[in-house]
C-alpha cells in the first residue's frame, strides 16, 4: 500500500510540474563565446526543453559573446524568441533586432553584470515582450548600476518600438528577477537599492511599467556577488550577497504577498564563502539550496530552525580538464535545477530531484554536457516561469 502511494504522489508531482508545458516560454537556453574562429570549442549552444528531456545542439550561426547577463524567452509554443547577453539581442535567427544593440557598456563583448537582463511577454498581448536590463557606469576598475531600463520589442515586425528607464539609482547587483502577480496575468519587479534596506517595487501590467512604491524592510543588503530568486510558488523571495571571503556569504529569506507586493522579513544566514556562489528554490518551493565553490547545500524551510545549520548534500569530487566548480542557479522546465560553472567549461552541474529530502534529491556535477566552451564563469540562462 505504502508503495502504491508512492507511486501515486510521484506522478501527480510530474503532472503537476509538467502542466506547465502548455506556455513553454522557458524553454530554450542559449549559451556560447564565439572567440575562436574554426575552433569547435567555440561558438553557439541551444539546450532545448520542448521534449521533455533536455536536447543539447550547436547553432553554427550563433557569433554572441555571453560573458556574464544571460536571458532568452520562447513563444507560449516553445520556438525560441530573443536571447541577450545584456549589450546586444538577438533572434532566433541569429539576428540583430534593431533598436537592439549597444546597449550599455561592455566589458569582453558582453555586459558585466549575473542576471543583469530578463525577458517578460507583456500581459493580454501575443505582439509585445519587454526586455528589462541594468545599465552599468564604470568608474574604475569597479562597475556601479546606474539605472534600469526597458525595451519594447514588438515580435512582428521584429523591431524595438519604445525604450525608456525604470528607474534612475544605485541597485543592487544580482537582484534583477520577477514574480507572477496573484492575479496570474501581471508581473512584480522587486529592486534592492545598493547598501540598504530598501527595495523598489514596480509592476508590470497591460498598461505598461508602473511604480508602486518603495519599502524599507529586512537587515541591510551589502554590496556582494549574488544571485536573487523566487520561488516557484510566489510565496517567498531569497536573496543571496557574497561578500569576502573572511565574512563569508549572506543569505537573506523573506515572505512575498503576491498581492500587494510586500516582503516580509523570516531569517538570515551569515554563511562562509570561498568562491562563487547561488541560491535556487525546489519545485515544490519547500526546499533553498546554495552553493559555494565545491560544496552544495539544502535548507528544508519547514523547518524554523534550517539556517542554525549546514546541511551539506555534494561536494565536487571529479575535475574536468578546465576545473570544476558550483556558480548560478536556475530551475529548469523540466524540474531540474542547473548550476553553471564557475570555469571556463563544457559541462554544468545539476540537481535531479531537487524535490526530494537530503542526498535523495540525487545532486550530480559535471553531469550536463554542452556543445561549446563558456567564457570564464559560465553564465546560467536567466529565466522566468511565466506559468505560476
Amino acid at each position: 500500500m505504502r508503495g502504491i502511494t508512492r507511486t501515486i504522489l510521484f506522478i501527480l508531482s510530474l503532472l503537476n510540474h509538467t502542466a506547465g508545458f502548455s506556455q513553454r516560454y522557458d524553454f530554450n537556453w542559449v549559451f556560447g563565446y564565439d572567440g575562436g574562429k574554426g575552433d569547435p570549442k567555440f561558438g553557439t549552444t541551444l539546450v532545448d526543453f520542448n521534449s521533455g528531456n533536455p536536447t543539447v545542439s550547436f547553432a553554427a550561426q550563433g557569433k554572441m559573446v555571453i560573458f556574464e547577463t544571460n536571458a532568452s524567452i520562447s513563444d507560449k509554443d516553445g520556438n525560441l524568441l530573443y536571447y541577450t547577453n545584456g549589450y546586444d539581442v538577438e533572434d532566433a535567427n541569429f539576428k540583430k533586432v534593431a533598436g537592439a544593440t549597444n546597449l550599455g557598456i561592455k566589458y569582453w563583448d558582453g555586459l558585466h553584470a549575473n542576471q543583469g537582463a530578463l525577458f517578460l511577454e507583456k500581459p493580454k498581448s501575443d505582439s509585445i515582450c519587454y526586455l528589462i536590463y541594468i545599465n552599468l557606469i564604470l568608474n574604475s576598475p569597479i562597475f556601479f548600476i546606474q539605472d534600469l531600463k526597458y525595451l519594447e520589442i514588438n515580435k512582428i515586425n521584429n523591431k524595438v518600438f519604445k525604450q525608456d528607464t525604470i528607474v534612475f539609482d544605485t541597485l543592487n547587483e544580482g537582484c534583477l528577477t520577477a514574480s507572477r502577480h496573484a492575479n496570474g496575468r501581471d508581473w512584480w519587479i522587486i529592486l534592492n537599492k545598493l547598501n540598504t534596506n530598501l527595495f523598489y517595487k514596480y509592476l508590470l501590467t497591460t498598461e505598461g511599467i508602473i511604480f508602486i512604491g518603495t519599502q524599507n524592510v529586512g537587515p541591510t543588503v551589502k554590496e556582494g556577488y549574488g544571485q536573487a530568486v523566487f520561488s516557484p510558488n510566489g510565496e517567498y523571495f531569497a536573496l543571496l550577497d557574497a561578500i569576502t571571503f573572511s565574512e563569508g556569504l549572506y543569505i537573506k529569506l523573506y515572505k512575498f504577498d503576491r498581492c500587494n507586493g510586500n516582503l516580509e522579513f523570516i531569517r538570515m544566514g551569515n554563511f562562509p564563502t570561498s568562491s562563487f556562489s547561488g541560491i535556487s528554490f525546489s519545485p515544490n518551493s519547500r526546499y533553498l539550496y546554495y552553493s559555494e565553490q565545491k560544496n552544495l547545500y539544502q535548507f528544508d524551510l519547514q523547518d524554523p530552525e534550517s539556517f542554525s545549520f549546514l546541511d551539506l548534500i555534494d561536494t565536487i569530487e571529479s575535475q574536468t580538464a578546465w576545473g570544476s566548480q558550483y556558480n548560478l542557479h536556475q530551475l529548469g522546465p523540466d524540474g531540474r535545477i542547473y548550476i553553471s560553472n564557475a570555469y571556463s567549461n563544457f559541462v554544468m552541474h545539476r540537481i535531479n530531484k531537487p524535490n526530494e529530502k537530503g542526498i535523495a534529491c540525487l545532486p550530480k556535477s559535471n553531469s550536463f554536457a554542452l556543445k561549446t566552451l563558456g567564457v570564464m564563469a559560465y553564465p546560467i540562462c536567466q529565466i522566468i516561469d511565466l506559468d505560476l
